[in-house]
């Protein structure tokens, strides 16, 4: 059983906003695409063949989430068993009809994993959409001297008419000269200084900068011409709660397990930090100020006793011995990218072995104690050191 169809490709062109990462896989044509496709095979050899209709068809999904959420397990269940490690796949827990992802051992080491993924939530569905629709259609400048950066300052309710916005950005970019932009940008060090084109029609108001292409790379197309895209304004973004909610039935979902129970997240944010899997576990951090009779004003970091770990006076979900986070983990970020093992501070098991490409974070009465992997993630898994090897749209001579 394959993953992906077994035909000829032609296609090198880049992925559309819209397109979803399995067909993208499905179709792409370039030996760096290659590469991750056939590394996705190899692993997949690997499952446990009752696990593989499930995985194949969320590998295979339209839906982005199902890929990524299939993916994940297909990339724990290959660190385990190169890490020497015995892996079932769903194994019956006596206490309840839920099965957790995997049971996994070494020696006379062993440890439940649940896999989970989380994702930003999106406001709108349908904004998106229409935003997809409209950076497709302007991808298809293909400008050989700029790509742009498009600022969305406001989104309009109904679909915008690209077709004139298009021929103004194509008449726009037509007459400037990209060395003259690069000489502006180094003399003023501000995007702003140079001249933008605003569009604000039915609803939507589109700022776009050009991005002077290097010189190298002038006039070479098969590239999006959108380089930069986002909001106008700043925006807070919440990491927290995604992870929270990918804990929130965990504690109690398997009862009492024989063994270490690790809780597994791949966020798909790439902004989540260490500060945003702190307050997460441990409790939202703020400071507390106060001023006393004397006048004297006192300022003390705490934390709010909100986390999943940490409950104000005592320790909460010791059955969790450990939460492992990965942030935005990929197919082709593997052979660079590893997860941390983040332990609970008083667990009823303690996880005894771990791949030793897992980083850990290990909470101390002093603090926390950051130990690194104890092999590179590409030695583990038998890759170069830069794979996948070359320009991701460079297709077959």
């Amino acid at each position: 059983m394959r993953v992906f169809d077994e035909r000829a490709l032609t296609d090198p062109s880049p992925a559309s906003a819209q397109e979803p990462l399995s067909r993208f896989l499905n179709r792409v044509h370039t030996p760096y695409w290659a590469a991750v496709r056939n590394l996705i095979e190899d692993w997949f050899t690997r499952l446990p063949a009752a696990a593989q209709n499930d995985v194949r068809g969320r590998l295979r999904s339209k839906d982005n989430r199902q890929f990524h959420g299939a993916f994940w397990e297909l990339y724990l269940h290959e660190s385990l068993i190169r890490s020497g490690f015995e892996v079932e796949c769903h194994p019956d827990i006596a206490a309840t009809n839920r099965v957790p992802d995997f049971f996994a051992r070494r020696g006379d080491s062993a440890m439940y994993l649940e896999a989970r993924t989380t994702f930003e939530q999106s406001a709108n569905p349908a904004d998106d959409k229409r935003l997809g629709q409209l950076l497709d259609s302007l991808n298809r400048l293909e400008d050989p001297n700029f790509l742009l950066w498009i600022e969305i300052a406001a989104q309009g309710p109904a679909d915008l008419k690209v077709g004139p916005l298009r021929r103004e950005v194509e008449a726009w970019l037509s007459g400037l000269n990209p060395d003259e932009i690069i000489q502006q940008l180094e003399a003023s060090g501000d995007i702003d200084a140079v001249g933008v084109v605003e569009w604000d029609v039915d609803g939507w108001k589109l700022i776009m900068h050009p991005i002077p292409k290097a010189p190298g790379r002038r006039g070479l197309n098969g590239k999006p011409t959108v380089g930069v895209h986002g909001p106008a304004e700043a925006s807070m973004i919440d990491n927290v709660s995604p992870l929270r909610a990918a804990l929130s039935d965990k504690g109690s979902a398997y009862g009492n397990l024989e063994h270490p129970f690790v809780v597994a997240i791949r966020s798909s944010s790439d902004f989540a930090d260490d500060l945003d899997v702190m307050d997460a576990l441990f409790g939202s951090s703020h400071v507390d100020f106060r001023r006393y009779q004397n006048g004297e004003t006192t300022a003390t970091a705490v934390r709010v006793p909100d986390g999943y770990w940490f409950s104000g006076n005592h320790w909460a979900h010791r059955n969790v011995s450990a939460v492992l986070i990965a942030r935005s983990l990929m197919p082709w970020t593997v052979a660079r990218d590893a997860p941390e093992l983040w332990r609970h501070p008083d667990p009823e098991k303690t996880v005894a072995e771990v791949p030793p490409l897992w980083r850990q974070a290990i909470p101390e009465k002093n603090g926390l104690h950051r130990q690194n992997a104890q092999a590179l993630a590409s030695t583990v898994f038998e890759l170069p050191d830069d794979w996948p090897v070359g320009e991701p749209f460079t297709p077959y001579a």
